[in-house]
């Protein structure tokens, strides 16, 4: 089936992976380039550790996009500042229910 909301995935963002943790710091996979719905505005969020953090900005893709792990870096378009992010919160949103349509978020800080 065709993701509906394939048309609002315009930006590429530039991710790399969180891998793993070493003693001198985390370690990142090689860098993907994946379409998303980015959404440019500060906001409070709570993570899986329960802080508030703000975040810089949301981004939206397809619903099988392979697992973004927290911790992962994400470099916006050139056009929205070219920054680099890091992943805070991370997941799917799906309610099951036939013909809603399901997408992958994260939110970066």
């Amino acid at each position: 089936m065709t993701d509906p909301l394939a048309v609002f995935y315009t930006w590429p963002l530039k991710i790399r992976r969180k891998g793993g943790q070493t003693a001198k710091g985390s370690t990142f996979e090689p860098e993907v380039t994946v379409l998303s719905r980015i959404r440019m505005v500060s906001q409070l969020a709570t993570d899986a550790d329960g802080r508030e953090v703000m975040s810089i900005a949301t981004a939206s893709m397809a619903a099988d996009t392979p697992h973004i792990p927290v911790g992962s870096k994400v470099t916006l378009p050139a056009e929205l500042g070219g920054a680099e992010a890091t992943v805070e919160i991370a997941g799917l949103h799906d309610t099951k229910i036939p013909g809603m349509p399901a997408y992958y978020q994260v939110s970066l800080v």
